[in-house]
This record gives structure tokens, C-alpha cells and sequence, in this order.
């Protein structure tokens, strides 16, 4: 992906960047989630 030279750890280094960038979309899309949820079951009352 990147042009700059690879070294192993590098390589490493973007498992670890894209595993935690996922992780971090799966929290905001269910905390996202939660507060539509919420919003919904005030509406309903």
C-alpha cells in the first residue's frame, strides 16, 4: 500500500494500525447504535 520501504515490523505495525481502526469503527457504529436505540424507546413512550 505504502511506496515508503517495507521492513517486517512494518508490516506488523499496519496489522496492528487496520486491527485497531476496525475495532474502533465496530465501538462508534454500536455506540451509534445504542443512541438511536434509545431515541427510538423514548419516541415509542
Amino acid at each position: 500500500m505504502s511506496i515508503l520501504y517495507r521492513a517486517p515490523w512494518n508490516e506488523k505495525r499496519d496489522l496492528l494500525l487496520f486491527f485497531f481502526f476496525s475495532w474502533l469503527l465496530l465501538r462508534l457504529f454500536f455506540i451509534l447504535l445504542s443512541i438511536t436505540g434509545l431515541q427510538e424507546r423514548k419516541k415509542i413512550r
